[in-house]
């Protein structure tokens, strides 16, 4: 009787370890077969202008997933080294952005060539630490304008945005530290 329930119990346990193996061998074919994603589904571009690569990896999610979609800034934290400082950053990014809702067709990037960063020397006529530096952007890989950025104090800033010498934006004094 012994035998026999020991038997059943091999018998049952081998029975076991078989479909378990069986299951096993399935689930990795069946995961063969799935269709991966290529490598080709993912975007990759040098941006020459700011030396900065961006890339789009495929299946993941954007850094943007639930915020306001906002243009991607190129080359944007270069003009810290001429004395921008980054509340006059963020300034920047907030103008660039207001105009990016309201150019005809929207903008989704804007590239400063940092090569064309020039920190104009200050007037002596002015009083306090106002400044300015010329930069070209180009905006959606097209457009190239010509920016004047005037900054002072550690907060404020004016943006002017020129296309053949002709003015066609000026931002106004923006502090984001107090909007």
């Amino acid at each position: 009787m012994q035998s026999n329930n020991r038997r059943g119990i091999v018998f049952i346990g081998a029975s076991l370890t078989l479909i378990l193996i069986i299951f096993l061998i399935l689930f990795a074919y069946l995961r063969s077969k799935q269709p991966s994603v290529s490598s080709n589904s993912s975007s990759t571009y040098f941006d020459s202008r700011s030396g900065q690569t961006v890339s789009t990896p495929a299946g993941k999610t954007p850094e943007i997933y639930g915020t306001t979609i906002q243009p991607v800034f190129l080359g944007i934290s270069d003009l810290l080294p001429v004395g921008v400082s980054q509340y006059q950053i963020d300034d920047l990014k907030s103008v660039l952005n207001s105009y990016s809702i309201i150019a005809k067709p929207s903008i989704s990037e804007f590239s400063i060539t940092v090569s064309s960063i020039n920190l104009e020397p200050h007037d002596p006529n002015l009083t306090g630490d106002n400044n300015t530096v010329d930069f070209d952007i180009t905006m959606n890989r097209t457009a190239t304008y010509q920016a004047k950025f005037n900054f002072y104090g550690l907060s404020t800033a004016r943006l002017y945005l020129y296309k053949n010498q002709r003015l066609i934006y000026d931002s106004n004094p923006i502090d984001v530290t107090t909007n």
